[in-house]
């Protein structure tokens, strides 16, 4: 529903209600984009996420930095080889 929503470009529509309905208060549409791609793809690395939501590096870095600090996801792994995970 989000990611159709991001491509249909009505992203924000519906932000309040599927916050709530998702119990994920606090944070915007790119972060649960990001949440929803993760879940479908466990161990995705910061670049697969870039190409996902046509996003900048800085942007995708400060959400994955944010979403870590909320423990929301987590990186597993060395540097090299590993990825984020959906906590």
């Amino acid at each position: 529903d989000h990611i159709n929503d991001h491509i249909n470009g009505r992203e924000g529509a519906n932000d309040h209600i599927n916050d709530h309905i998702n119990g994920r208060e606090g944070i915007n549409e790119t972060a649960a984009l990001i949440l929803a791609f993760l879940e479908k793809n466990p161990g995705a690395k910061g670049g697969e996420i870039m190409l996902f939501l046509q996003k900048g590096r800085a942007t995708i870095v400060r959400y994955l930095k944010s979403l870590k600090e909320k423990e929301l996801i987590e990186y597993r792994g060395s540097r090299k080889t590993g990825g984020y995970f959906k906590k």
